[in-house]
């Protein structure tokens, strides 16, 4: 098996294995429907290369509007303005804009082939995070193999790889995370100008995302001030160092951020204001009961995160922050090394959003998926506690472990094929049995395509009308299918003019 594994063909395995992930997103990128959010974070990107469009290239923006409305027969004169379109304008696009400047120079004019083409985005920058995500692993554990099961774990994460696919919010923020995590622990190793330059970039590109990730560069700087005082650094180096730190990320995000530029300080604070406590309230549906989201219990988000993912992966959590607790009290000598503070600064992101989501009450809805960043942090402590355990058994036992994790994860992987799809309903058996009737299902309106394709390949009368029940726009669902398609379907108000 060590010769199998060694270190000289880690190359080769690497290239199978992102390989085949990359080649199992092209096969499945136009499987998944539209969310009832995508349609809103199209404007937020159209809003924003208008407005960049107007300010560095009015004459190219004015002709190109009008040829687009004179060859489409569709209006570009009425885009909201940036700094009046509504809450939308606090998220910021470092996605979005790119993505819909990519679809205008394309040329992607129907709506079916645009979100596609989104979705190919969105999970091309899902898989980019994927190779940052296993040099992060890489980084802390020196190991290769470790890393590479880390990136295994991720993408055998049900709801994980189906989000990756249509969530250009909480995916596109979890992958961006995942690259500021990374360049910060560089930072932590080595405290130099580049790895403090790119580590500013990503975190300032992070916070252009979702303006939560704030707190990577907070705590960076408090780990990296705790590590300055127990080894006894020069301070002027270092405070010179922490000065050019938050100048360069305070530039990046004024600069990745338009809506910023007007005037950065208030823009910013209004957004945070706003984004810290969204003003949306909605009801919940958990444990068989309607909340609203701006009432949450207190253990709303834990027992999300316990039912959504596979139990292994809790299991291999909680051991891993069990040993690190362990490592602490005992091991004296390791206790302020390299690998301690790279330890102690994904634990106290993850343990200081907790607290700041418990807090300030913050509005949350949809399961847990806001805070999807966070599974970053629980793969890592789960990597963590495999990598201790296997070190700490005997040698014996070692195939035990070996054979769990493999069993596990081929049972994860068998559910995701079958279920495909669909992995975005994933519930482990700490769920129940009736987790449809306790827990939210598909509250983005997501299986509408597969609906609406079932009719369309089965009803025989040409044009045939719906009336939909749901608050999810239908209209919006249907996007996801072929222009020729959807001409045979026509949504009425009046459910006795309505075919289904």
């Amino acid at each position: 098996m060590n010769k199998f594994f060694k270190s000289k063909n880690k190359n080769i395995y690497l290239i199978i294995l992102f390989s085949l992930i990359f080649f199992v997103g092209v096969f499945s990128y136009k499987d998944y429907g539209v969310s009832s959010d995508e349609p809103n974070s199209r404007i937020k990107g159209m809003s924003t290369t208008n407005y960049l469009g107007q300010m560095f290239f009015p004459i190219i923006t004015k002709n190109y509007k009008e040829k687009f409305s004179l060859e489409t027969n569709k209006k570009y004169n009425e885009i909201a303005n940036l700094h009046e379109s509504g809450d939308i304008k606090y998220y910021g696009v470092v996605f979005e804009f790119p993505a819909f400047l990519l679809e205008r120079i394309l040329n992607i004019n129907d709506k079916h082939k645009q979100f596609e083409f989104k979705h190919f985005l969105t999970f091309l920058v899902f898989f980019v995070s994927l190779a940052s995500f296993y040099k992060l692993l890489d980084i802390r554990f020196k190991n290769w193999i470790i890393a590479a099961l880390g990136v295994i774990i991720l993408i055998l994460s049900p709801r994980i790889f189906a989000n990756s696919f249509y969530n250009n919010k909480d995916l596109i923020f979890l992958s961006f995370f995942i690259f500021s995590i990374h360049s910060s622990l560089i930072f932590i190793e080595k405290l130099n100008f580049k790895s403090l330059l790119f580590s500013a970039l990503f975190c300032a590109l992070a916070i252009d995302v979702r303006i939560v990730g704030i707190i990577t560069p907070v705590i960076l700087l408090t780990v990296l001030a705790v590590k300055q005082y127990f080894n006894h650094k020069k301070n002027k180096f270092f405070f010179r160092l922490i000065l050019q730190y938050i100048f360069f990320l305070s530039l990046f995000i004024i600069l990745f951020w338009p809506y910023l530029w007007s005037n950065p300080i208030n823009n910013f604070l209004e957004a945070f204001s706003v984004m810290s406590k969204y003003p949306l309230e909605i009801f919940n549906f958990f444990k068989g009961e309607y909340i609203l989201s701006t009432e949450i219990p207190k253990d709303y988000l834990f027992i999300w995160i316990l039912i959504t993912t596979p139990p292994i992966y809790i299991l291999f959590f909680i051991i891993g922050l069990f040993i690190f607790t362990i490592n602490f009290i005992k091991k004296k000598k390791e206790r302020f090394n390299q690998n301690f503070f790279k330890d102690f600064f994904c634990l106290s992101i993850l343990f200081s959003v907790f607290f700041i989501i418990s807090y300030l009450e913050s509005t949350l809805y949809n399961g847990w998926r806001q805070l999807y960043f966070l599974y970053a942090l629980i793969i890592y402590f789960s990597i963590f506690g495999i990598y201790e355990l296997y070190l700490l058994i005997n040698k014996s036992y070692k195939k035990y472990l070996i054979f769990l994790l493999l069993g596990s994860l081929v049972f994860t992987l068998n559910w995701m094929i079958v279920n495909h799809p669909y992995q975005y309903v994933y519930f482990n058996f700490l769920a129940g049995k009736n987790f449809n009737k306790n827990f939210e299902m598909d509250y983005w309106g997501l299986s509408y395509k597969q609906n609406l394709e079932f009719l369309l390949k089965n009803e025989e009368k040409k044009i045939f009308r719906i009336f939909n029940l749901s608050e999810n726009k239908i209209y919006y669902h249907a996007s996801i299918i072929p222009n020729i398609d959807r001409k045979k379907i026509r949504f009425v108000d009046n459910p006795l003019e309505a075919d289904y």
